[in-house]
C-alpha cells in the first residue's frame, strides 16, 4: 500500500516541519503534496527545503488565497498513489499511521474508506475521537451523531474521487462537513475497529479551528446546505432535526453569542422562529 499524503499550506511555520516528518515517517508514505496557499510567513521556504531534501515530496503553490478546499483539490488533481490521505500544517501523525488500515484495505476490495481515531489537543488536554465500530459501514447520522472520524484520521481509495468529486470550493472553511456527507452518503467506509490514535489534532490560537467567527458564519453556511441537501435526499427525520440544531447552534453563536448555559437555553428558544426562518434566506 503506497499513499498521496496531501497538506494543505497556509501560514504554519510553527508546526510544519513536524506535519511533514511525521507524514514522511510512515513506511506507506509513497509521496506528500505540499500545496502553498499563499502563505505570508516562513511556510513556503520550509516547503521549498523539504521539496530539496526528499524526492517523495512535492511542491505546489496557488496563484492567490483560496481557502483549504480548493487547495486540497490542487493535491487530488495531482496525486499519483491509489490511496489518499490528508493531513493539515499544523497537525501531525503518529507512528504506524497506516498499518491498520493497510491490513484492512486488503481484507476487502469494496472498500472505499477506513476512518481511525486521532487525539485532538486543545488548551494541554487531550482527547480521542473516532469511529469504535468495525466491518460497519459508518452512516452519516453516525457521524452527526457522535462526530466519529475527522478528516485526518481517514484514508481513502484515490478512484472514490472519480465519483465522489473533489471539496466544494464555494465553502472557504467547514468544507470537511460537505464533503463527509457525500462520502457517507454514496461510499462504504468503515472505522478502523481501534481505539488507538493514528494522528494528532492542534486546536489552537493561530488555526481556522479556534477562530470562532470564521467557523460559526461558514458552518451555518455549511450546515444549512446539508439541511437541504438531506431533504433532497430523503434523509430519515433524525438527521434532518440534528443537521438543523448543528445550523441553529452556529447561528444563534453568530447573532446573539452569549454562552452562559440558562440565558443560552433561553435565548434559542426566543429567537427560534428567526434561526429557522434563515434556513430559507
Amino acid at each position: 500500500m503506497k499513499v498521496s499524503v496531501i497538506i494543505a499550506v497556509f501560514n504554519a511555520e510553527q508546526y510544519l516541519g513536524k506535519s511533514i516528518k511525521s507524514a514522511l515517517d510512515q513506511d506507506e508514505t509513497g509521496e506528500v503534496l505540499l500545496i502553498n496557499d499563499r502563505s505570508t510567513d516562513g511556510s513556503l521556504e520550509i516547503c521549498k527545503q523539504w521539496n530539496q531534501k526528499d524526492t517523495r515530496v512535492k511542491l505546489y503553490s496557488n496563484n492567490g488565497n483560496k481557502g483549504c478546499g480548493a487547495t486540497r483539490n490542487i493535491g487530488l488533481q495531482n496525486a499519483t498513489f491509489d490511496y489518499v490521505t490528508f493531513l493539515d500544517a499544523d497537525d501531525y501523525y503518529l507512528p504506524e499511521r497506516f498499518k491498520l488500515e493497510s491490513q484492512i484495505f486488503t481484507m476487502d476490495d469494496q472498500i472505499d474508506g477506513v476512518a481511525s481515531c486521532i487525539l485532538m489537543e486543545k488548551n494541554n488536554e487531550k482527547i480521542i475521537i473516532g469511529p469504535s465500530s468495525f466491518n460497519k459501514r459508518l452512516s452519516y447520522l453516525d457521524h452527526i451523531s457522535n462526530q466519529n472520524f475527522s478528516l485526518i484520521g481517514l484514508t481513502l481509495r484515490r478512484k472514490v474521487f472519480n465519483s465522489l468529486g473533489y471539496f466544494n470550493e464555494n465553502y472557504v472553511l467547514a468544507q470537511d462537513q460537505e464533503f463527509i456527507y457525500r462520502l457517507l452518503n454514496d461510499h462504504y467506509v468503515i472505522g478502523s475497529g481501534s481505539t488507538i490514535p493514528i494522528a494528532n489534532y492542534r486546536i489552537h490560537h493561530g488555526n481556522s479551528s479556534a477562530n470562532s467567527y470564521n467557523v460559526n458564519y461558514y458552518g451555518r453556511k455549511v450546515w444549512k446546505d446539508i439541511f437541504w441537501k438531506s431533504m433532497k435526499d430523503r434523509q430519515k427525520i433524525i438527521v434532518l432535526l440534528k443537521t438543523i440544531k448543528k445550523y441553529i447552534e452556529n447561528d444563534y453563536n453568530l447573532l446573539i453569542g452569549i454562552q452562559w448555559p440558562v440565558a443560552k437555553k433561553s435565548l434559542k428558544i426566543v429567537f427560534m422562529p428567526l434561526f429557522i426562518s434563515r434556513l430559507f434566506i
